[in-house]
């Protein structure tokens, strides 16, 4: 599902099994539209509000993470120092809106290239 509450549960699962070194990708991470992110969903293309868990888990200390610019936003998860940590409210988080995003998703997100990507992951 990609509602923000289960992405966020997933997440949290996938780090309790992340061997040294993995890496989590996560699809659907930039919404173009606000009718893309709406839950509940009420259109044909639709990525719920997957965004709000990365910017969640962009505040932990001991998470790398970047959204690569391509196929709705492909987000990667490593268990390393974060090396851009975004400072914001947690509490604030869950009420976030697309508007919040839409002005935001730069510095929410830590959005790369598909290239930058290829050569910060040494492919």
């Amino acid at each position: 599902m990609h509602h923000y509450e289960q992405v966020r549960k997933d997440i949290n699962n996938s780090l309790a099994a992340l061997n040294t070194g993995g890496l989590i990708l996560l699809h659907d991470c930039l919404p173009c539209k606000q009718s893309h992110q709406a839950v509940p969903r009420y259109r044909g293309r639709w990525t719920g509000d997957v965004w709000k868990a990365i910017v969640e888990f962009r505040t932990k200390e001991n998470l790398n993470i970047f959204t690569i610019l391509m196929d709705m936003g492909i987000s990667v998860i490593e268990l390393k120092t974060n090396q851009n940590i975004l400072t914001l409210d947690q509490k604030k988080i869950s009420r976030l809106k697309f508007r919040d995003f839409y002005y935001n998703h730069s510095k929410y997100m830590n959005i790369v290239s598909y290239e930058e990507a290829l050569k910060y992951l040494n492919i």
